[in-house]
């Protein structure tokens, strides 16, 4: 348990130390926002927006998924991927961010002018919507179609962004992502019958400062949209994951958290991490919701068994800094 509890450690360490060393990592944006930076190992040209450092494998009973096909060290980006497309949760019923872009507004929005609840960033964006998917969206959106079909407005929207595209390819890595179709309920595939693949949630981190004394910095994870990224939808899930994802506006950058090893699996979480949710929460959900039992180490390794971070920290003394804290944790395991 200790070991693991060290490994725990070194994993938060490697998450904080991708956060410092990383200018795009899901920060409030801001007009002074940095420029994208894109993948340091350039391009692999068989898989599009992943680094040259990973490909894609195939396996019988596993089908595809992601290995480093050189050691990788730890911070190196991985994927820099542009939305294939997005919806914004709740429809942006609070209309912080751009429908076609992501963007949060930092002018005056620029609303459509036939449905209420959809706003731009700028007359490029509406221009850029108004051609592809909104001139079918709007007359839905005003219906109120759009606030009571759930994960089907994503579905929908693929289908119009689907209908005029020009790139095939890119429309193809799309349609060939779902594997367990055939295990879905018949409600669930009436919703997912065009979202054939997996969504990722589109989040930023608020940070505040705590009002004692400045001492503790206080993060909330906020979600703004559901997308559709083709490659990285490729990774499989691990409750113990090695890399990161964090966003610039619609686009997707995964880091590693860790060295990885050349052959080894590229792995990310669907959202239920071993260090905040115990095996019999995480199996239930990865089972009615993803239709597949998860066998990573944390599911199948005894002395991962029930554990999870809170464990390490039953208590936290606000008046010791957090550099101290990780210090002593690390000495303790």
């Amino acid at each position: 348990m200790n070991e693991i509890k060290l490994q725990s450690v070194n994993a938060i360490d490697g998450i904080n130390d991708v956060h410092r060393t990383c200018n795009i990592v899901n920060v409030t944006e801001s007009p002074s926002q940095p420029k994208l930076k894109r993948l340091k190992s350039g391009e692999n040209p068989n898989f599009r927006s992943a680094s040259a450092s990973i490909e894609v494998k195939h396996a019988p009973g596993k089908g595809r998924y992601v290995v480093a096909n050189r050691n990788i060290k730890k911070g190196e980006t991985l994927f820099v991927e542009d939305a294939f497309t997005f919806v914004l949760v709740n429809n942006n019923k609070d209309n912080t961010h751009c429908h076609n872009c992501c963007k949060s507004y930092l002018d005056v929005p620029v609303p459509c002018t036939e449905c209420v609840d959809t706003l731009f960033c700028n007359m490029k964006c509406w221009d850029e919507a108004c051609l592809s998917y909104h001139r079918w969206l709007c007359l839905a959106s005003q219906m109120g179609l759009l606030r009571q079909i759930g994960i089907t407005h994503l579905a929908l929207k693929l289908l119009c962004v689907c209908a005029t595209t020009t790139n095939n390819e890119k429309f193809n890595d799309v349609q060939q992502l779902v594997t367990n179709f055939n295990k879905l309920t018949p409600e669930d595939a009436f919703s997912y019958g065009i979202l054939v693949c997996n969504g990722h949630a589109i989040t930023k981190i608020n940070v505040t400062a705590d009002d004692h004394e400045n001492k503790l910095l206080i993060e909330e994870q906020i979600r703004i949209a559901t997308a559709i990224y083709p490659s990285a939808s490729m990774m499989n899930h691990s409750c113990d994951p090695n890399i990161i994802n964090s966003f610039l506006d619609q686009t997707l950058i995964v880091k590693a958290i860790q060295d990885i090893k050349e052959g080894e699996e590229i792995l990310h979480c669907y959202g239920v991490d071993f260090r905040r949710m115990p095996k019999a929460e995480r199996q239930e959900s990865l089972e009615s919701q993803y239709y597949f039992t998860c066998n990573c180490k944390a599911c199948t390794m005894p002395e991962y068994e029930n554990f999870m971070i809170n464990d390490c920290l039953p208590f936290i003394i606000l008046n010791t800094p957090l550099w101290r804290l990780k210090k002593d944790m690390v000495l303790a395991a």
